[in-house]
């Protein structure tokens, strides 16, 4: 068994929870839905906000100043800032899974 969970793998668990086939109709439900969840996630955390989920976890969006220096110089070339989503999983979630 893989160690990694994938989209399908995903969707393939949500339609067994819910009864539904995975072809046709229902499979494409199950997409749109997974889809606008986390379009929505991501949505909210470009406008600045948290996005918390109760029993999962949190993300929130971090920026992250860099300086970079030329080694061979030593020459400071300037500051980069980059962007990235922080997800902070729920403490009682971490517990189970140690």
């Amino acid at each position: 068994m893989s160690t990694r969970l994938n989209r399908t793998d995903i969707e393939r668990n949500i339609s067994k929870r819910l009864g539904l086939k995975l072809t046709g109709d229902d499979a494409e439900l199950v997409g749109d839905c997974l889809d606008a969840m986390i379009n929505h996630i991501l949505v909210e955390i470009a406008k600045g906000r948290e996005v918390q989920i109760r029993g999962f976890g949190r993300f929130r969006h971090i920026e992250r100043e860099r300086t970079t220096i030329n080694p061979a110089t030593k020459e400071l070339l300037g500051v980069k800032t980059e962007h990235s989503v922080l997800f902070s999983a729920y403490k009682g979630m971490v517990r189970v899974h140690e």
